[in-house]
């Protein structure tokens, strides 16, 4: 009896498909890499992605809350100075009131005593009192006038004094007010500064974080499709052997948990560099946020230079005018002036000329007068004499020849 052999296979086709295996697993392989590469953007799981917004969300909340009662409080600051300038003016208003009736009660006083003194120069009219009674009223008066006066004085003294001092106080509640309001600005910035940066962060996280590993899993999905379609269970290859069998068996478990084991490794791999890339991110939405603050300072100060340099314009303008007309005042000021000392010394050559010719003429007078005296003591000296003729000669002579 004729045994039938079932007609096996040559250990090409099986070699076949294990050449066959080992190039898909080797396409497996090169896909998860160019995978990796297209859409392996690094990034935490979705857990871990949540809870890091959760945290930079509950840090951020506290810092507006901590903005918002700073705020709070400036602004109970910034009502408390304004209900101390209240009262300051009410305090104002009623000093000025109390001054303006002490002016009023002295003026009267003042009134008083001008009509008393009046009264007393007068004649005193035939009802009018006595000089002792009208003295004792005048002193009085005059005694409330001094009270009045002193009062007056010490009213001013203390109504300077406490506008000085609320004078301060409401500089210094006008300061503190400015700077309160530029801190409420700056804190209103900052909160503004800070919401863009957390919208920044949460886009970025949605746009870059939660599509990015989508293709992987469609990668292994697909790749265990095709080893379940390769190795199906309906349809099943026609061995000879149990080992041959096996072995494909094996060959079908170590396709799938290689796949497997590519993803989570590389799951790990992209967990592990997620970390840095999200504060990267972070930091980026930071800077952009920063970046728009600073572009709007820029701008501001842009403008604010452009208003400060024409207002400088303006100012210069301003100086070079006042400059130019005090420098044409003083110029006609030194030409008048030139031309009075050019005249004042006309006048001294002139003075001076007349003082020569006065020297000339008093010495002329001084000669006259000493020949005045010599003639005086040569009268006397012929009435002493007694005139004789024969001397009066010689003492005339004597005379001319003495005198110059």
């Amino acid at each position: 009896m004729k045994k039938h052999r079932s007609k096996g296979k040559s250990c090409g086709y099986y070699m076949k498909i294990i050449f066959f295996f080992s190039s898909l697993i080797q396409s497996l392989i090169i896909v998860s890499l160019v995978l990796f590469l297209v859409y392996g953007q690094p990034q935490q799981t979705e857990e871990k992605r949540v809870q890091e917004l959760e945290h930079s969300y509950s840090r951020l909340s506290l810092e507006n809350v901590a903005l918002r009662a700073n705020e709070k409080n400036l602004s109970q600051k910034l009502n408390f100075t304004l209900t101390g300038k209240k009262s300051a003016d009410r305090e104002l208003l009623t000093l000025y009131k109390l001054a303006n009736t002490s002016a009023i009660f002295i003026n009267n006083l003042q009134l008083k005593l001008r009509q008393y003194e009046t009264d007393k120069r007068g004649p005193c009219p035939t009802h009018s009192c006595n000089s002792a009674c009208c003295a004792g009223f005048y002193l009085y008066l005059r005694h409330q006038l001094e009270q009045s006066q002193e009062m007056l004085k010490l009213v001013r003294t203390n109504f300077s004094e406490s506008m000085q001092i609320m004078s301060l106080d409401l500089e210094n509640a006008h300061k503190a007010r400015i700077n309160h309001q530029l801190e409420a600005i700056e804190l209103r910035r900052d909160n503004s500064f800070l919401g863009e940066r957390i919208e920044t962060y949460e886009k970025k996280c949605k746009e870059d974080f939660v599509q990015s590993l989508q293709g992987i899993p469609d990668v292994t999905r697909e790749f265990l499709k095709r080893v379940d379609n390769l190795f199906s269970k309906h349809v099943s290859f026609q061995l000879t052997c149990e080992k041959q069998s096996t072995q494909l068996e094996d060959i079908r478990t170590n396709c799938s948990s290689l796949s497997k084991e590519v993803e989570n490794k590389l799951q790990q791999y992209l967990d592990k560099v997620g970390s840095q890339v999200t504060t990267t991110i972070g930091e980026n939405a930071k800077y952009m946020a920063e970046n728009k603050r600073l572009k709007e300072d820029a701008s501001w100060c842009t403008r604010n230079r452009s208003a400060i340099i024409e207002e400088n314009k303006k100012v210069l303008k301003k100086v070079q005018l006042k400059f130019d007309q005090e420098t044409e005042k003083l110029l006609l000021e030194v030409k008048r002036m030139t031309g009075e000392k050019k005249l004042q010394e006309d006048l001294m050559s002139v003075k001076e000329i007349e003082i020569k010719m006065l020297d000339a003429k008093v010495k002329d007078l001084n000669t006259s007068l000493t020949t005045c005296k010599l003639m005086k003591d040569l009268c006397l000296k012929l009435i002493k004499l007694g005139n004789p003729v024969k001397n009066n000669w010689s003492i005339l002579l004597e005379f001319y020849i003495i005198t110059p």
